[in-house]
């Protein structure tokens, strides 16, 4: 029975793979005509880049337009060595693509529906030809040597919090990063606030120190942006003296340069922030690092998560399969079963039915060869009887002519 199962799966498993394999097929196909759209239009914007700025030619309006869209690729110096290897930017673009692919096919994919066999094959298909770009993309930086941009063992993953979102590559990602980060330095500034207001008592009795209060109104508070809060600090404290622990500092919290303009844009946020002291800014970058760590490890496992949801609803639909299958075998084997328990119990009694006509039939036929014996060997007895009287009467009439002759 199971050699039977075997080879019904793997043809079930071969006939789906082809059923899946070219609107896959078709399906990348038209992701790299989408990166060879937006690649031509590279070409165009790179050629005349090298010979004038298009913002001071105003009539050519579509290259105007490429020039706005491409000049994203510029912001970082990443994206600046990428623009010199054509090659891997059509890479990282296709790969984008693909992603954008897979990303749609996990949303709409449902475990109950009854096409969820072709679905998840077709998941699984893009995310190996992901695992494939991935890894030419890899080759590809290595042999430009520059630095590769996607671990090993995770291939889709979130961008980490703390660096600066790449336009090109994290567009999807950079909205609710932004969001998380800001509502997650509100909590951690507001938290270190009020453990600060309570701890300030005891500072104050420790050092003899003039309230905070007073000293805004004598010194000019210092104000540091960017991620790099806490080197501009210390650079401060080595000036200051041994006391310029108590010198108020504002401190504009920042995770990349888009979450700069937007803090500018917010007066609430920066009105919130109150002035902290050295340790306390030490703290906070502490904090602030642990918390994009934590960012991280949550992105992977929520990646990790979301695999290990796949391969748990596909080996559900394998199993169901399975069972589905072992069920109509025993079911098939209890008529079988059936069939043959009737066939057998009907040839049986045949058989004792033609046995028990036989034996009346030998009984018949024994009682009358016995009754054709015994007629036969008194007809042969009153024979033997007829030639004794017979011998008899030729004995006498012979003994009469000799009686006679003499």
């Amino acid at each position: 029975m199971r050699s039977e199962l075997i080879p019904c799966t793997s043809r079930l498993d071969d006939d789906l793979q082809n059923t899946v394999t070219e609107p896959c097929e078709l399906i990348l196909d038209n992701a790299w005509d989408a990166v060879f759209i937006i690649m031509a239009d590279y070409d165009k914007w790179l050629h005349f880049r090298t010979t004038t700025i298009l913002k001071d030619v105003s009539y050519f309006e579509e290259l105007l337009r490429i020039e706005e869209t491409l000049l994203s690729l510029a912001e970082t110096e990443e994206i600046k060595e990428l623009v010199q290897r054509r090659s891997l930017l059509s890479y990282k673009l296709y790969e984008l693509e693909v992603q954008k692919l897979f990303n749609e096919n996990l949303a709409h994919f449902t475990n109950n529906s009854p096409s969820s066999r072709h679905d998840f094959l077709r998941l699984r298909f893009l995310h190996k030809e992901l695992r494939d770009i991935t890894s030419k993309h890899r080759d590809q930086r290595a042999l430009a040597a520059l630095p590769t941009t996607v671990s090993e063992g995770l291939i889709i993953r979130a961008a980490p919090v703390q660096s600066p979102l790449l336009a090109l590559e994290f567009s999807n990602l950079s909205d609710q990063a932004q969001a998380t980060a800001r509502t997650t330095i509100q909590q951690i500034v507001q938290q270190i606030n009020e453990n600060l207001a309570m701890t300030s008592p005891k500072h104050q009795a420790q050092d003899n120190e003039p309230p905070i209060e007073q000293k805004m109104n004598q010194a000019q508070p210092t104000t540091v942006d960017g991620p790099n809060f806490s080197s501009a600090a210390k650079n401060s404290t080595d000036h200051q003296g041994p006391h310029s622990s108590t010198m108020p500092l504002v401190v504009y919290i920042a995770q990349n340069t888009t979450i700069d303009r937007e803090a500018d844009e917010q007066p609430t946020f920066s009105a919130a922030l109150e002035p902290l002291a050295t340790p306390t800014l030490q703290l906070m970058d502490t904090t602030t690092k642990t918390f994009h760590t934590l960012m991280d490890r949550i992105s992977s496992l929520d990646m990790a998560n979301a695999c290990i949801k796949v391969d748990t609803d596909i080996t559900r639909h394998h199993t169901t399969l399975i069972r589905d299958q072992l069920t109509n075998v025993v079911d098939r084997l209890d008529i079988k079963i059936n069939v043959l328990e009737n066939s057998i119990s009907r040839k049986l009694a045949d058989s004792q039915q033609n046995f028990t006509v036989l034996e009346s039939t030998m009984v018949r036929i024994y009682a009358d060869s016995h009754q054709q014996l015994v007629d036969e060997l008194v007809l042969v007895k009153s024979q033997l009887v007829e030639m004794v009287e017979f011998i008899k009467e030729l004995s006498d009439a012979k003994k009469g002519e000799n009686n006679s002759r003499s």
